[in-house]
């Protein structure tokens, strides 16, 4: 699990280029977005690539519009098999998962790639 100074969030409040550099700092395929310290949001590399084929101008673009709100979680005493389940078996798969507490306080952030790696 990534956490501290590798994990990758901003604000709510923050602006959408502040988003992409720190996903171009901290590269782990997204950035969540935190209000009072509580999960609200992610934007994946995804999303931010279908904001700019949208939007010429890159200061118009909110992160609220971007993000996916109520993003799927896990705490940090799901099992590798079961985070690895939650990623798959979906209509659209996922590839990173941010790690909650019971007050959807940001604790961390999991990728498929770590997942995989650690099930080994």
């Amino acid at each position: 699990m990534h956490t501290g100074e590798s994990l990758p969030f901003v604000s709510k409040d923050d602006n959408f280029k502040n988003a992409l550099l720190v996903m171009t700092n901290k590269p782990l395929g997204c950035v969540c977005v935190v209000e009072n310290d509580k999960l609200v949001g992610i934007i994946t590399d995804g999303d931010c690539r279908r904001a700019l084929s949208m939007n010429d101008v890159i200061s118009e673009i909110e992160l609220t519009q971007v993000m996916t709100s109520n993003p799927i979680t896990i705490r940090e005493d799901i099992l590798v098999g079961r985070a690895l389940s939650i990623m798959e078996n979906r209509k659209s798969q996922i590839s990173v998962l941010p790690v909650v507490d019971e007050n959807n306080l940001l604790v961390g952030l999991v990728r498929i790639h770590d997942l995989i790696k650690s099930s080994r």
